[in-house]
């Protein structure tokens, strides 16, 4: 080989290891957690906590620093050096939709969750629940319940609760019946389902997730929603 070949050579090894291990990665993660933060150091470790201490181990957590003011990159870098399932990005202030965007590319998980910074999971068992239900059913989405948290009290939200009525058993639900576009941290998600089909969030600082809610779920048409209570959105006022 001439001298000159030499770097395109070692470039080429180098990618071709760096695929490979992103290959292995991905074999061995379930879930891809994405956490955009901001600005969160108040709350970062009852978030990050309630998804490390899940039954279901074989996940990876992304943490989207989006240029915080505060002490929460430091926080992040200390579970990361503590949990190798804790990988930490940083960006320049973009928004949480861009954040979101990043941690979609970034992702080796079979499927993706999205969780807030300020916001946490129910219980340790919730997301094990889910990922047997999207399994033993090949789902391209898959819901919960979820509730608002306010003065340390949870209360369950009305979403999904008019088809459990005394039923106990998870059920499919079409969309053109509920039509409800909101809540998308709510649902699991196949990252194969979601990149195949171009599903981001807009760059905008409010009001990203209907959107991408409501395109995610006009692509799937019916979605499976296991009854048992997973998202705790935190309200602070």
């Amino acid at each position: 080989m001439a001298e000159r070949d030499y770097p395109s050579a070692v470039a080429q090894s180098v990618k071709s290891i760096s695929e490979n291990i992103t290959e292995v990665r991905r074999q061995m993660v379930s879930v891809s957690i994405i956490i955009p933060v901001y600005n969160a150091a108040e709350y970062l470790a009852e978030c990050l906590d309630s998804v490390l201490n899940q039954t279901e181990q074989s996940l990876e957590v992304l943490c989207i620093d989006d240029d915080s003011t505060d002490n929460s990159l430091q926080i992040l870098q200390k579970y990361q050096q503590t949990d190798s399932r804790v990988r930490v990005l940083t960006q320049e202030n973009q928004g949480s939709g861009p954040a979101r965007n990043r941690g979609m590319r970034e992702a080796c998980g079979k499927y993706i969750a999205f969780l807030d910074a300020d916001d946490f999971w129910h219980d340790m068992l919730v997301l094990q629940k889910i990922v047997r239900a999207a399994d033993e059913r090949s789902c391209n989405i898959t819901g919960a319940f979820l509730g608002n948290f306010k003065n340390n009290t949870y209360e369950r939200a009305g979403l999904h609760l008019e088809y459990f009525d005394g039923k106990t058993g998870g059920r499919w639900i079409d969309f053109r019946e509920e039509q409800n576009c909101f809540y998308y941290y709510s649902y699991l998600y196949r990252r194969e389902f979601l990149l195949n089909n171009n599903l981001f969030f807009p760059a905008y600082y409010r009001f990203q997730d209907p959107p991408f809610l409501t395109q995610a779920l006009v692509r799937a048409c019916s979605y499976y929603v296991v009854p048992v209570d997973w998202y705790c959105y935190r309200i602070t006022y």
